[in-house]
């Protein structure tokens, strides 16, 4: 069997006063080309990309595909898009616990 690879858009938030993380969820109806539209990127190398949501724009268009409400003066905001390839159930996985 075939491994199965799909992309997945994340938005995280941290906050202001400590930095720390916040809060995560996927992002949903949104594509690889919205994200790089949106964030005017020329490419990506297909298997990692992070933007910080830095304007309105970005805010208005992430916010209507997410359930947590954005609110910039509390959070700063980072929106990663990212390649998984999840491996066939019918196929062992090698773990090296030795590493």
């Amino acid at each position: 069997m075939v491994a199965h690879t799909y992309i997945k858009i994340l938005i995280s938030w941290y906050n202001h006063d400590d930095r720390q993380l916040a809060g995560e969820e996927t992002v949903k109806n949104m594509s690889e080309e919205d994200v790089l539209k949106l964030f005017d990127a020329p490419f990506w190398n297909h298997a990692y990309l992070c933007n910080a949501l830095e304007c309105k724009k970005h805010y208005n268009t992430i916010q209507k595909n997410i359930e947590h409400l954005i609110d910039p003066e509390k959070h700063s905001y980072f929106l990663e898009m990212f390649k998984i390839e999840e491996q066939p159930v019918d196929q062992p996985v090698l773990i090296d616990s030795h590493g």
